[in-house]
Formats: C-alpha cells, structure tokens, sequence
C-alpha cells in the first residue's frame, strides 16, 4: 500500500499479502513475485536477503513454485 510509514505495519502488510495470495489462488493462473518499495515496512528500507516479507511469501507461495530447492534462492531475492 501506497501510504506513510505511520499507517502502516508490518501487520498490515502481511495482511495485503494474505489478500492478493488468495485472490490469486482463485483465478489460477501463472504468478511471479516482484515486490516494490513499498511492500516492506518501513518503506523504502527493503533488507537485500532473508527478511521477514520474502520468508513470508515463500511460506505461503511454495506450492506455486513447485521446487522446494528454490526455496533458498527466493528468500535471498533472486
């Protein structure tokens, strides 16, 4: 979400990932992740590796990707 650091949490993020993951899951067609600036709270201070949002999204996307020995790879950002 586009908005300022005092509006949001790490919470509030999950939250919209929760969201868009099932919105997804329903219409069933292929995925890639590609996450901005504005996904990690606080804004703009996206860790390089292994953070919270890319643990998170793994946790939730595995089945997608399909290859558990991806798992490494995606939660370093590659």
């Amino acid at each position: 979400m586009h908005a300022g650091d005092e509006h949001l949490s790490y919470e509030i993020d999950a939250g919209i990932l929760e969201n868009t993951t099932n919105a997804l899951r329903e219409l069933s067609f292929p995925v890639y992740s590609s996450f901005g600036n504005h996904d990690y709270f606080p804004n703009n201070q996206f860790p390089p590796k292994n953070n919270l949002l890319y643990n998170d999204t793994w946790d939730r996307w595995d089945e997608w990707v399909g290859d558990i020995t991806q798992g490494d790879n995606f939660r370093k950002g590659r």
